[in-house]
């Protein structure tokens, strides 16, 4: 990937063999994420204007080279499973201070420290409401109308979004982040990116949140986003899982094909399941809390587990038995309720997805191992009385994501972004206001000083 980043910028920037110059050094390409032999792999191609060409070039030339060797078109996802993308999780700093931005564009940005101890930059806003409501609207739209999956890259789209978006930037068209209606219109761009890039999450938020805290482990406070980002993400995850099952599950799927059925699906999506665990969060325990207040509580997938299956009957039975002293019931003698034993399934795909992706004794696997997780997929996802009921055992699984999706909370309160802007929408208000208001205690003084002076003969009004 390397060899080719630079051969694709030579072609570029032929008049710089040695990329001394300005314009050569403007590109630049990392690679972050996991590292596994098993994981794909995700490059970021930089440039302060049109990062779209030199993936454009890079994509062209690699279907150039290897078509000589293979009988047929390839392109670096298919044979590799490599993503370029045009957008960023974060930029480091070393290539930010390259950007010839405005001040206004910069400001946009605020730096964080990076894994290696130097500077990256992200953005100071992660996530707005309309990022939320815009995956909302992807995952309903999977599971009502199909699978939206990217097989082949159109590049002349790519290019154009990606110089609409970075062009803003380097034009300051998205102002300085004062207004949510400002980091609307540049999420706006972002998407309008993302939704043709292959792979790619929708939002910057999801980005940020999986590929910059839990993979890379970038040391920030996401400050009034938290709440905003861990939703968006975790329906970004819902949206891959719904796209799996449209694309890798066969529409006359029954109860009893599902074991053998179903397997492609959760090798596919573990990783997804597992993120919605929300790694590196405080006072998890496999997603269960034995205290309403603590910090577990507040994790989306025990908040929609908890909307969509009830409340944790366990917890209320061990609560009767540990303050009723007179109670002769143990343990032993508790029995699940379906909700229950379905909410455990879930944290259980959720807890040992990502193994069956990456260890190798799964992925020899002819069955046997990955059965006990197909059997908690159908217990998880499918209703119980799902033989009573109209809908097929693959319509059963979309609607279940959908009832998770419905669950995410909502954003309570205004945004700390919101109040700003509406205070500096009132201060000219409040500044003529105490203006009329000295002007006229002046006038008050003006009068009493006038009457009380001596030698003035006051007149008699009738």
């Amino acid at each position: 990937m390397q060899n080719l980043f630079c051969c694709a910028r030579h072609l570029q920037t032929p008049e710089d063999p040695k990329c001394e110059q300005t314009g050569c050094r403007a590109y630049d390409m990392t690679c972050p994420g996991s590292k596994l032999l098993t994981s794909d792999m995700d490059c970021t191609v930089y440039h302060s204007r049109d990062p779209g060409t030199m993936i454009q070039n890079m994509s062209l030339m690699a279907q150039q080279k290897l078509t000589i060797f293979i009988d047929e078109i390839v392109d670096l996802g298919s044979l590799f499973d490599v993503s370029l993308y045009g957008t960023w999780t974060w930029i480091p700093d070393e290539i930010f201070q390259r950007f010839d931005w405005p001040a206004s564009s910069k400001s946009l940005f605020e730096p964080v420290p990076g894994k290696e101890g130097t500077a990256v930059w992200v953005f100071r806003r992660k996530c707005t409401p309309s990022a939320r409501q815009a995956i909302l609207e992807k995952v309903k739209r999977i599971i009502d109308t199909g699978a939206e999956e990217i097989q082949s890259e159109n590049l002349d789209q790519l290019v154009v979004a990606l110089h609409t978006f970075v062009g803003n930037l380097a034009n300051g068209s998205y102002g300085y982040g004062h207004y949510t209606s400002e980091w609307d219109h540049l999420y706006q761009d972002f998407r309008a990116v993302s939704s043709v890039q292959r792979e790619g999450y929708l939002t910057y938020a999801a980005t940020l949140e999986v590929v910059g805290r839990q993979q890379v482990g970038l040391p920030t406070t996401f400050a009034e986003d938290y709440h905003c980002m861990r939703q968006v993400s975790f329906l970004e995850q819902l949206a891959f899982i719904a796209q799996h099952i449209q694309t890798d599950v066969p529409d006359d799927l029954t109860e009893r094909t599902f074991s053998d059925q179903t397997i492609k699906v959760l090798l596919k999506s573990g990783k997804y399941f597992d993120r919605l665990l929300e790694v590196g969060g405080p006072g998890y325990d496999e997603g269960f809390s034995r205290s309403p207040n603590s910090e577990a509580d507040n994790s989306v997938l025990w908040r929609v587990l908890q909307t969509v299956y009830g409340s944790n009957h366990l917890d209320a039975v061990l609560h009767g038995v540990c303050h009723n002293t007179g109670a002769s019931a143990s343990v032993s003698q508790v029995a699940f309720d379906d909700a229950e034993v379905r909410r455990r399934s879930c944290m259980d795909i959720a807890m040992w997805g990502n193994a069956v992706r990456h260890m190798d004794a799964f992925r020899r696997d002819t069955g046997d191992l990955i059965r006990p997780m197909v059997q908690a997929l159908y217990t998880c996802l499918v209703h119980p009385n799902v033989s009573g009921r109209p809908t097929s055992v693959k319509e059963a699984l979309l609607e279940s994501i959908g009832e998770w999706a419905d669950a995410v909370p909502p954003l309570h309160g205004e945004s700390p972004w919101e109040y700003g802007r509406l205070a500096f929408l009132l201060l000219p208000c409040a500044a003529l206001i105490f203006l009329g208001f000295s002007m006229i205690r002046m006038r008050q003084r003006a009068m009493m000083k006038r009457r009380c002076k001596p030698g003035i003969e006051r007149t008699k009004h009738p």
